[in-house]
């Protein structure tokens, strides 16, 4: 026997055409036929051309009967089911081309994926959505054709199917009926035992089930409902029913175990969590007795703390200890932190104008001549001292010697040391004149003219990190002494003075309060003051001054906001004059003395929040500071690593980049 022996029917081909314009041709009945006669046959009437394998032999009888003929695709199907009675199949090998082989190697054999003609060996494949892929193809190979193949794919939950066409519509139409979602859903709510720890076991026990192949791992759920303390559970009734019997024991050996708990707290403080579980449980004992209900009139808790390990304990019924459990629970939670930056400005304009004109007639040698003379306190230098002490000491008019009593010559010189003090004390322009009046009398006149300037910025950068809901303070300044009281005795002896320390510069206290959307609100108490000086020259009472601004403010995470301002101008024009003579046109300003100024200040307080949520943004906000600051020093010494550098090296032995990074 050849290997393969391939035989085209050549009449097939002949006939094609003419076939295929016939919808429909004679009947077909054959009687004993041999096998490969009736695939000439077939050839003629569907125009198809075939490859016969040589062990495709035997007799076939069709019989069609004689009420009209059968189609193209009629004959077909006809064809197909003579060929699997007789143990052989026609697969495809291309358009309208088949090889007629034993049906055995039909599914292995290249055919079309999907759909195919009726009697065609088809494959395909069907994903499932609720049952096993290896349960449900271990119950099609029971219905499945003797030559037919069902394979599960367990990673995509699916099986592929090959078989002929006409039995493909019947499998696909079982996996429908068996591809169905029967779990069901059964909430259990739990008296005892913490919810997420019998979830977690639960969880565990299912996976186990499905791993014994008793049923899919995706068609049981456990979700745990913290807010009740309860379990939704979905599986197969059979699969719920045994998890619930779990479910409920582990549910007794909750209660069996809840006379003492040693809660580790993560964040929070254990002595004021401890305080607040100590009004929470007072509340639910409270409530319990008005209900007069046996499980409630019993709850009752004893609750302290351990501070070396930040713990809390609690001892009391499992009522009373589910509710504790689930308050520490969502309180002890990272708290977020929230960084405040201050920005105080104050700018100062101070302009100061003065004109003074003085003047003095006196009689020298004891003659009666009249006096005459200008002073104002407000006009330096005292013109008054410095003729005083001429007058006093006429010899040093005359330029002889002194012929004046030691009194006058020390008063004299007392008053020429108050001249020369004034004389320098002055600011601005002195033009003056003097001498004699002949013999009799000297004279003498001062011009003092002065205009002052004074422009000052003070710039302050207070910054200051505080958790959420926690008053943060900064104050950088000093402390002055301030005399709150002062007593003698009967005596004038014995005197004591009560003094007590005020402090004096920037102070910043806050606390911000973190709402939902990112927004901060803050309450705020800013204060900038300073010792503006004495009260007097010869007083030791200190005078300060003092901006304050108390608020609440409410402002967007990372935005800078004007929290307060103060524009204070203070205009002050002081005039010296003498009576009738100051008020002449233009003669008048001979005898008198003016002075202007003017005091402006601009102050403004800006802040600026930035929430710290984690160690990211923690980090982020260190570093940029951080980075700030070495980077100025940097510049300004011109040296490749920064002093702070070095500290940081020194104090810690590690990189000064080591802290900064993002871990």
């Amino acid at each position: 026997m050849k290997t393969l022996t391939a035989l085209l029917c050549t009449a097939g081909a002949m006939f094609a055409a003419a076939a295929a314009q016939e919808t429909c041709g004679e009947a077909l009945n054959l009687e004993e036929a041999d096998i490969r006669s009736v695939v000439d046959e077939i050839a003629v009437r569907t125009g198809k051309k075939f490859v016969i394998d040589p062990r495709v032999n035997g007799r076939v009888t069709v019989k069609s009967g004689p009420n009209g003929g059968l189609c193209a695709d009629e004959a077909w199907e006809l064809f197909q089911a003579a060929l699997r009675v007789n143990g052989f199949t026609a697969t495809p090998i291309g358009a309208d081309s088949y090889r007629v082989i034993p049906i055995q190697e039909g599914s292995r054999a290249a055919g079309p994926v999907g759909e195919g003609a009726p009697g065609d060996i088809v494959t395909q494949i069907v994903r499932l959505n609720h049952v096993d892929a290896r349960e449900a193809a271990a119950n099609l190979s029971q219905i499945i054709s003797e030559r037919g193949v069902v394979a599960p794919v367990r990673s995509g939950n699916s099986v592929i199917l090959v078989d002929s066409s006409d039995n493909m519509a019947r499998l696909r139409e079982v996996l429908a009926q068996l591809d169905r979602d029967t779990t069901i859903y059964r909430t259990i709510t739990l008296e005892n035992a913490s919810a997420a720890e019998v979830a977690r076991v639960i969880t565990n026990m299912a996976q186990e089930i499905s791993e014994e192949g008793a049923i899919s791992a995706s068609k049981i759920s456990v979700v745990p409902v913290a807010a009740s303390n309860s379990i939704l559970i979905r599986a197969e009734p059979q699969i719920l029913s045994r998890l619930s019997n779990v479910v409920a024991e582990l549910d007794r050996i909750g209660r069996a175990q809840a006379d003492l708990s040693v809660i580790a707290l993560k964040h929070a403080d254990a002595e004021e969590m401890a305080a607040l579980l100590k009004e929470i449980a007072a509340g639910e004992t409270a409530a319990g007795v008005g209900d007069q209900s046996p499980t409630s009139a019993a709850a009752r808790a004893n609750i302290t703390f351990h501070k070396a390990t930040n713990s809390v304990i609690i001892s009391g019924d499992a009522d009373i200890q589910l509710t504790l459990r689930k308050v520490v629970e969502q309180l002890d939670v990272r708290r977020a932190q929230v960084q405040i930056e201050a920005i105080i400005v104050e700018v100062s304009d101070r302009t100061a104008k003065a004109l003074g004109i003085e003047y003095l007639i006196a009689p020298i040698d004891g003659k009666r001549i009249p006096f005459t003379a200008t002073n104002f306190s407000s006009t330096t230098p005292n013109i008054l001292a410095t003729a005083g002490a001429l007058l006093l000491d006429p010899d040093l008019l005359k330029g002889g010697g002194s012929t004046t009593s030691q009194t006058d010559t020390s008063l004299s010189k007392t008053l020429a040391n108050t001249a020369i003090n004034s004389l320098i004390a002055t600011n601005g322009f002195i033009g003056g004149a003097g001498g004699k009046i002949g013999n009799d009398a000297v004279f003498g006149a001062m011009l003092t003219a002065l205009k002052t300037d004074t422009d000052s910025k003070v710039l302050s950068f207070p910054s200051i990190v505080t958790l959420d809901n926690q008053e943060a303070k900064l104050s950088v300044g000093q402390e002055i002494p301030i005399t709150t009281g002062e007593a003698v005795g009967r005596d004038l002896d014995n005197a004591f003075r009560t003094v007590s320390r005020e402090q004096v510069g920037v102070i910043l206290e806050v606390t911000p309060q973190i709402n939902e959307g990112g927004t901060v609100t803050m309450e705020i108490r800013q204060e900038t003051s300073s010792v503006a000086g004495p009260i007097i020259a010869t007083s030791t009472d200190l005078i300060t001054n003092k901006r304050e601004i108390s608020t609440t403010a409410l402002v967007d995470d990372g935005d800078i906001l004007v929290i307060g301002g103060l524009v204070n101008q203070d205009d002050q024009l002081t005039e010296n004059k003498v009576p009738l003579l100051g008020d002449i046109p233009l003669a008048g300003n001979l005898f008198k003395s003016t002075s202007k100024t003017r005091d402006r200040r601009n102050l403004m307080v800006f802040l600026r929040p930035t929430i710290i949520h984690d160690r990211a943004s923690a980090n982020a906000a260190t570093r940029k500071k951080f980075n700030y600051i070495r980077a100025r020093e940097l510049l300004a010494t011109g040296n490749s690593k920064s002093e702070l550098d070095m500290l940081i090296e020194q104090v810690t032995g590690v990189s000064e980049t080591a802290p900064l990074t993002d871990q």
